[in-house]
């Protein structure tokens, strides 16, 4: 299965896509129409979105399955997520404090592709104001171990590791394949 992950940057997100993939999953921070694009030119079978703390409160298109604390089955594999950042700002949508975040994680079923806007505390973060990541989900990938932990937000493509599961950062677009 083929995963294209896109986050943060719309010129970025339609830079050297793939002919075609399975899914596509927006971690963030991206206009529709940019997400429907990504979708076009891969031939994506399904989208998957969260929205980010510069996104509207708009719903999504109707054909968007919005992964906010949602879990999906899809082929072999359990996809689930959580849209939003840390409350950097006093005014915006999808905005969390750490203590919102430790509750909307409390219950969050086990899943094996996990999806965020937001990276885990101390993963990939670029600053301590605006780009603080969430300490809840370090504490949900100790608790289910995760396959792979995908988020946007930080502007950083880099790949790390939380306890076994493999983190990776998006900013543009990441093709991940699944075995």
């Amino acid at each position: 299965m083929r995963i294209v992950a896109i986050a943060d940057d719309n010129i970025k997100a339609l830079e050297g896509l793939p002919d075609s993939t399975d899914i596509v999953v927006s971690l963030g921070n991206l206009w529709d129409n940019t997400i429907l694009e990504v979708a076009k030119q891969t031939k994506a079978q399904k989208v998957f979105a969260l929205k980010g703390d510069c996104d509207s409160n708009a719903d999504f298109p109707p054909h968007f399955i919005n992964m906010h604390r949602r879990a999906v089955k899809y082929g072999k594999w359990t996809f689930g997520g959580l849209e939003g950042s840390w409350k950097c700002k006093e005014q915006g949508h999808h905005l969390y404090s750490h203590e919102e975040a430790d509750l909307l994680m409390d219950e969050f079923p086990t899943v094996d592709i996990f999806f965020a806007h937001n990276s885990p505390a101390g993963v990939h973060e670029q600053d301590t104001e605006t780009h603080q990541g969430f300490s809840a989900f370090n504490k949900h990938v100790e608790r289910t171990k995760p396959y792979l932990f995908l988020h946007g937000h930080q502007h950083i493509a880099q790949n790390s590791h939380v306890v076994d599961t493999e983190v990776i950062g998006v900013f543009g677009n990441a093709v991940i394949e699944l075995e």
